[in-house]
């Protein structure tokens, strides 16, 4: 008599531990409001409470810039439009095996405001301080070790913009993985002093941003003699928009390890990948 109640009730527990949530969120840091999305893999609630997620926070284009509201009319949905924000929106699992250990992210993508032309640090220091709040029945499931950074055209930038400002920020995340980035660094010895691991994209043919930047910040990180060197990936075709197809491609069409699985293998309590 009581095996059909509780095997729907076992269904249900089932269903509600294997879902991944996207939602809408806001914060508040230092004065700013910040409107983002988080998401949640499907495992977050079911791992171990010594288990904590590597986290990628992911910087979006110009483009999908907006007022970081959430009700009727607000413009936070923009960011779903490209990049890794997209492919969650299209179902990706952020769940990956590398040499037969399978994790799964932890993702943050928050919204500029139109009033900057530039990624602003705030915006990175506060989804790593909302990083640190992240819990299950108070078990902190956000590896603070394993802090990614990346973002494409000026979400690039906004990567070697953070990465580049101070030890401070540097020594916050493990690493970076710029696509087509706009020049926003400034002093890139900083990443290399600081270990932390680069994975930067750009394409040949790109009519937007000039490859030679990016060339040029690869090649200013390894001058600067890094514990691993910086790589960068020029694709021979591809135009400007190599992020949705190629950079964040959740499959092994395009690399092997992809990016996910090389950022697998990068924490800041070890050496850099």
């Amino acid at each position: 008599m009581m095996r059909k109640p509780l095997l729907l009730a076992t269904m249900l527990l089932v269903c509600v531990f294997v879902t991944a949530q996207l939602t809408q969120q806001t914060t508040s840091y230092n004065g700013n409001t910040i409107g983002f999305y988080e998401f949640k893999p499907a495992d977050f609630a079911t791992k171990p409470t010594s288990y904590k997620h590597p986290v990628i926070i992911s910087l979006h284009g110009v483009a999908e810039r907006g007022d970081g509201t959430t009700g009727p009319g607000g413009q936070l949905t923009r960011v779903l439009d490209a990049g890794i924000p997209l492919k969650l929106n299209q179902g990706a699992t952020m769940q990956f095996t590398w040499q037969g250990n399978q994790e799964s992210f932890i993702v943050l993508a928050p919204q500029m405001s139109t009033t900057y032309g530039v990624w602003q640090e705030f915006y990175i220091d506060a989804m790593i301080a909302y990083a640190a709040t992240i819990n299950n029945s108070g078990n902190l499931k956000a590896d603070m070790n394993r802090i990614f950074l990346t973002g494409f055209s000026l979400g690039g930038g906004g990567c070697w913009k953070y990465a580049t400002s101070s030890a401070t920020a540097a020594q916050k995340i493990a690493g970076i993985v710029p696509a087509a980035p706009s020049g926003d660094g400034t002093d890139f010895c900083v990443i290399a002093a600081n270990k932390v691991a680069t994975w930067a994209f750009h394409s040949i043919d790109d009519p937007t941003i000039p490859i030679s930047l990016t060339q040029t910040a690869v090649n200013s990180i390894n001058a600067c003699s890094p514990d691993v060197p910086a790589r960068g990936t020029y694709y021979t075709d591809g135009s400007h928009a190599i992020w949705n197809s190629r950079v964040y491609d959740t499959s092994n069409f395009w690399h092997y390890p992809n990016i996910y699985q090389w950022m697998l293998k990068v924490s800041r309590s070890l050496n850099p990948a």
